[in-house]
């Protein structure tokens, strides 16, 4: 049924093909038929998003939203694609209309908790997140990675990283190969923000997890940015000792 679909593609159809491309890791829809297609809006967010370009993919995204501006589906993406790209005033635009027609979208709700928390409104983010119900589950394991990231934020590293361990524990527990790979990045990434001794340990760690190249490009995006800014905080250490 569904390669038969592909023979005159719907931006629903390629849609649930590039949710079956990611799953199974089969290429059925090809980018010259999301491309064409004039209503393939959420299929080329969907495929943007999974080869890394997040700035292309929330391009797509809002021609989705606006294509469907009652979609909760396409606000949700619309806020994780804009929060991956760290355009954090954008993921909460539309973090804020997805919210009206869906109040209680966990996934919105704590991806709006990330970008307060990226954009140094901590007490905000905070209280956000303490009305989100977890049930132990995944959203629990989020839930620990913002806590951890809200810490980093205030400068508090003693917090921020056994609360990020706790999510990356809880990821690998459950299987999540991928959020957690995640986690360990944003870890990496926060311990150099803060300049913590560890930040070295923590890249080295996240970057021997994240070397496969089936990792999501979030986590290989993310500690790219924490190796850079470790090879910067080098160079700066090693110009103030010549100066010296």
């Amino acid at each position: 049924m569904m390669m038969r679909g592909l023979a005159d593609p719907t931006g629903n159809t390629l849609a649930q093909a590039e949710w079956i491309k990611e799953a199974l890791h089969e290429t059925f829809a090809e980018p010259t038929l999301l491309g064409t297609s004039s209503d393939a809006n959420e299929a080329n967010a969907l495929r943007l998003f999974r080869i890394g370009d997040f700035a292309k993919s929330l391009e797509w995204a809002s021609l989705w939203i606006g294509e469907e501006p009652f979609s909760n589906r396409a606000y949700v993406f619309g806020v994780a694609a804009a929060s991956a790209g760290q355009d954090y005033e954008q993921a909460l635009r539309l973090a804020e209309r997805g919210l009206r027609y869906d109040p209680h979208s966990y996934p919105i709700l704590h991806n709006k908790v990330f970008a307060l928390a990226c954009s140094g409104r901590t007490d905000e983010a905070e209280r956000i997140l303490e009305r989100i119900p977890h049930d132990g589950g995944d959203l629990t394991h989020v839930a620990e990675a913002n806590r951890g990231l809200i810490a980093f934020r205030r400068g508090l590293p003693d917090i921020g990283i056994p609360q990020y361990r706790l999510a990356i524990a809880g990821f690998r527990n459950s299987g999540d190969l991928g959020n957690e790979q995640i986690a360990m990045a944003y870890l990496a990434r926060e311990a150099v923000r803060a300049n913590d001794p560890q930040a070295k340990a923590f890249v080295d760690e996240a970057e021997s997890k994240i070397e496969s190249a089936s990792a999501p490009p979030q986590a290989k995006k993310v500690l790219n940015d924490a190796k850079l800014m470790l090879q910067i905080q080098s160079l700066r250490q090693i110009g103030g000792l010549a100066r010296t």
